[in-house]
């Protein structure tokens, strides 16, 4: 069965966009060529690709699967084409690096493990984005990141996942002055906090809260003696504004890259994976270290208590 690379693209940019005339405005033609073009490609593929309910659309199944595909074709021409237009450097790596993580790791781990990779290969084009952790999958499986990595694994047939490492929440406190009872969190929907006080044997007890946006804001908050936060050991270890918490339990929580699974896989999506996996637990070692002395610790004292 041959599909219509123009009608292929109609689909792609309505299930990007969730609306037909946005989708024309991208491929600079009309509401109703995207409109035909998607309903052909319905025909042709015996099959609803979208819901269209109350002035809202919505992919069925199908449509899912279907933009599973484009996303992962868009991915691999980019880097073909990119490879073939500058056969000069074809030794190096070309092409989109499209990664997408939350806050507290994309910064301080994510960029630092691919930095080795971008540096030997600087035709490379970084695109990485910092999103809420609830939306990092649907950015894979919408083709808006190649890559993602996220506190869980994702577990479904269309995507492969790799572990790379453990995050160290620990609760960290101002220095210098008095710190208020008060925890800072990223916004009301965020659990973090409360996952670290259940931890804790006995349960750490709650206090208000101050919502400073992302993980950058409430170190910050932090340092100016707004309040305390869990927050990963890893941001902290070096600063001398803040301190952790020692007599508290680390939180470790995991990190796992995510990508689509593809027929191939292509050298860049090899070198992406290859790095982070080398890379991560690196900078992690810090944090990791304050768990592994912590815990050490507490073996020493159980064996004098003992003793």
């Amino acid at each position: 069965m041959l599909i219509s690379s123009d009608a292929l693209a109609a689909f792609f940019a309505v299930a990007q966009t969730g609306n037909f005339s946005k989708a024309a405005k991208i491929l600079h033609v009309t509401q109703s060529a995207v409109s035909q073009r998607v309903a052909n490609l319905e025909k042709t593929l015996s099959t609803s690709l979208f819901v269209r309910e109350h002035h809202r659309i919505q992919l069925t199944p199908a449509g899912e699967t279907l933009r599973t595909y484009c996303a992962l074709q868009r991915r691999t021409e980019s880097e073909v084409l990119a490879q073939i237009a500058n056969r000069r450097s074809q030794e190096k790596l070309q092409g989109k690096l499209r990664i997408a993580s939350f806050s507290s790791v994309l910064r301080s781990v994510v960029l630092k493990s691919l930095h080795p990779l971008l540096a030997a290969n600087p035709d490379l084009q970084l695109d990485a984005q910092s999103v809420e952790m609830n939306d990092l999958p649907s950015y894979l499986r919408s083709g808006k990141a190649d890559f993602v990595v996220v506190d869980h694994e994702i577990i479904r047939p269309d995507v492969v996942s790799y572990y790379l490492g453990d995050e160290i929440n620990v609760l960290a406190v101002p220095t210098k002055g008095v710190c208020p009872d008060r925890f800072l969190d990223h916004d009301a929907s965020d659990m973090c906090t409360d996952k670290f006080r259940k931890f804790q044997s006995p349960e750490l007890p709650d206090a208000p809260r101050h919502y400073v946006d992302d993980i950058y804001g409430i170190l910050d908050g932090i340092e100016m003696g707004l309040g305390k936060g869990v927050i990963a050991a890893h941001l902290v270890t070096n600063n001398s504004k803040v301190s952790i918490v020692k007599k508290l339990r680390p939180l470790r929580v995991p990190l796992w890259l995510h990508h689509l699974k593809a027929a191939w896989e292509t050298p860049l999506q090899q070198a992406v994976v290859s790095a982070l996996k080398a890379n991560t637990p690196l900078w992690l070692a810090a944090s990791d270290g304050l768990s592994k002395t912590r815990s050490a610790s507490k073996k020493r004292t159980i064996r004098s208590t003992n003793g």
